[in-house]
């Protein structure tokens, strides 16, 4: 769309130039105007936004003259809105509120003072543009979010919340306790038998916004002992302020349904261990659920624990979807948001506290280093971030099936592995083999040509 502002010129419309005369009437509507005086601008607009007229009004009115009104000396007649009109003597901008003159009717202007002989006076008045459909400040505030950072990274306290991260694995079928799946994720209390895995949301869905890729699938397979508990659940770094004297709000908000039939309400409750509830009964079908509390300083241990699923005596097995999961501080629940806004940093911010390396190929190299004996090479680990704190613990498979060191001619494979570590960045892992090593020559530790299951997890998880 290409629209101009032209000016009458006296005898036809202009495009605007800077010879052209700008004075008179300046208006912005659809058609052209059927008749114009001379410097009249017109802005050519659509026929759909409203229009609005700025007038000057402009005279000389006789000695004496006290009220303004009718057309001026260009046969502009005087229209105002009370209150948005703008009076000049002169050149000099009088004031409504000292006074200097009254205007109330819209059509007419009465001056305090009396015109003198050879005065200017000159009324700039603007109309007014009607708006419908308008919110109020009430009315806003009920329907809108206040964008106080809820839109921006961090907000959202669990890491992985949107279960996109799985360096362990993809499916975990278990009966131990502490034990990790998605990460960041893992099982604490009772030795209960459980599946835990990655599903994916079909392309195209609608039932949970945002289009997320995947949601986690938690199922117990047996109903809890008396005088146990089991829980689904995340530690969260958190600052000691959070528990202060000072409470803080915080919104926990995630999407669940069963994967088959109903769960009762209060089959499981959520929170944490000082506050918890329970939830509507769950169904097939995606639901939101949010739970809003106040944080005590008996609820700091070093780190924050949420229950995601916290199943006490006495409850049956379930099989439930989760999706979207978002803790913030606030009382409400906002848009779903990963901790990091990015699936790199998303990965990284897991990296912190859980690195795996996997082999992709045959003979595959972890580290690299020497022989420090006969029997026993030193090798060193770059990790790609910098972990929460120096690891002390690594995991790997059956060592004697998928770990070798070369040193470029011959192949042994290893008996043991270990971790030597005194860095965040950087760890030290020993390998033990029966015999054959030359000492201090360059050694690599690789997964075996065989081995497609090899694998080095480093843990800093609170």
């Amino acid at each position: 769309m290409a629209k101009k502002i032209r000016v009458w010129d006296g005898s036809a419309w202009q495009d605007v130039a800077p010879a052209l005369p700008y004075t008179a009437v300046h208006s912005a509507q659809a058609s052209m105007p059927s008749t114009a005086v001379d410097g009249q601008i017109w802005l050519d607009t659509d026929a759909s936004v409203p229009s609005t007229t700025v007038t000057r009004w402009y005279k000389l009115p006789a000695a004496g003259t006290t009220t303004l009104s009718g057309n001026d000396d260009n046969s502009i007649p005087l229209a105002y809105t009370p209150g948005y009109e703008q009076v000049f003597l002169n050149g000099t901008l009088l004031s409504r509120s000292a006074a200097d003159y009254t205007a109330t009717t819209g059509t007419s202007i009465v001056l305090s003072s009396a015109i003198v002989a050879g005065d200017i006076v000159e009324v700039i008045c603007p109309l007014q543009i009607t708006t419908t459909d308008t919110y109020t400040q009430s009315a806003a505030n009920n329907k809108f979010v206040q964008n106080t950072g809820y839109f921006a990274a961090g907000k959202n306290k669990i890491i992985n919340g949107d279960f996109g991260v799985w360096q362990r694995g993809n499916s975990f079928t278990s009966s131990s306790v502490n034990e990790y799946s998605a990460d960041r994720w893992r099982t604490e209390g009772y030795s209960l038998s459980t599946v835990i895995s990655r599903q994916s949301f079909a392309p195209g869905q609608t039932d949970v916004p945002n289009n997320p890729l995947y949601f986690c699938r938690v199922t117990t397979n047996a109903a809890i002992s008396s005088g146990q508990s089991w829980a689904f659940m995340q530690r969260i770094e958190a600052p000691a302020d959070m528990f202060a004297e000072a409470s803080t709000t915080l919104t926990l908000s995630f999407w669940v349904k069963a994967v088959s039939g109903t769960i009762a309400a209060d089959t499981f409750t959520f929170g944490d261990l000082i506050y918890s509830t329970g939830n509507p009964t769950i169904t097939t079908s995606w639901q939101k659920i949010i739970y809003t509390y106040t944080t005590s300083s008996s609820s700091y241990m070093g780190f924050y624990p949420i229950y995601l699923i916290n199943l006490a005596s006495g409850k049956p097995a379930i099989s439930i979807d989760i999706a979207n999961v978002q803790l913030e501080i606030g009382n409400q629940a906002t848009q779903f948001q990963t901790a990091t806004g990015t699936i790199q940093g998303e990965l990284a911010a897991c990296q912190r506290y859980y690195f795996r390396s996997y082999a992709n190929s045959a003979y595959q190299r972890f580290s690299q280093g020497m022989a420090q004996s006969t029997t026993g090479v030193y090798t060193i680990m770059n990790l790609p971030v910098e972990m929460r704190t120096i690891p002390t613990a690594i995991d790997y498979p059956t060592v004697s099936s998928n770990f070798c060191v070369w040193d470029g001619v011959t192949i042994t494979n290893c008996t043991a592995l270990g971790i030597d570590a005194n860095s965040k960045n950087v760890i030290g892992i020993t390998g033990t083999v029966s015999s054959g090593l030359t000492q201090y020559r360059y050694y690599q530790l690789m997964a075996q040509g065989s081995s497609t299951s090899a694998y080095i997890g480093v843990s800093a998880e609170l």
